[in-house]
């Protein structure tokens, strides 16, 4: 909880591997960590950078060092996820599967509100429901992936596939290029 009853959030990706330090500074923060396929991560992750960078950059990134550092960053930002969330006290911890928060988005909210033991969901409800009816028909990318991405992505990031139980997803499209 913040300052003055108000509750701070924060969806920052890379504030997933400073649990430390958000600690230092918040002692009795709670954390929801919500896991997704590592796969569609990546795909995602390279479709945000390929949007948004021809509008930022000063110059073209090669495509190639792109994807490598997409996937050193989230190896290295998830080892210190994994290392540092025993740190986290006991009641102030969630771990959240993407998909079933897709798929039943109010159910989840409400665990983890009863966990977290965060006061007020009965009052936010309505707000939940009137988001998930307004994204109701919202439709994902479709991703392409090259067999030889996907073997690095799989082979870089297999930890996190093992642990967390995942797949190569079947919504992908994987190219032979």
């Amino acid at each position: 909880l913040g300052i003055k009853g108000k509750i701070f959030l924060s969806k920052n990706p890379p504030n997933t591997g400073r649990i430390k330090t958000i600690l230092e500074i918040f002692p009795n923060a709670k954390f929801i960590f919500i896991h997704r396929n590592p796969v569609e991560v990546f795909l995602s992750t390279r479709h945000f950078f390929n949007k948004m960078m021809p509008h930022l950059q000063l110059h073209q990134v090669d495509q190639d060092i792109l994807e490598e550092q997409i996937i050193k960053t989230y190896k290295e930002l998830i080892h210190d996820y994994l290392n540092q969330k025993s740190n986290i006290p006991e009641g102030n911890f969630i771990e959240v599967r993407f998909e079933e928060l897709e798929q039943n988005p109010v159910k989840i909210a409400d665990t983890i509100y009863r966990e977290l033991g965060i006061p007020g969901f009965n009052q936010a409800l309505p707000l939940f429901k009137k988001y998930v009816e307004q994204t109701a028909h919202y439709e994902k990318n479709i991703h392409k992936i090259s067999k030889s991405v996907l073997d690095k992505v799989f082979k870089e990031w297999a930890f996190m596939m093992k642990k967390y139980n995942y797949k190569i997803p079947e919504t992908i499209e994987i190219t032979h290029e």
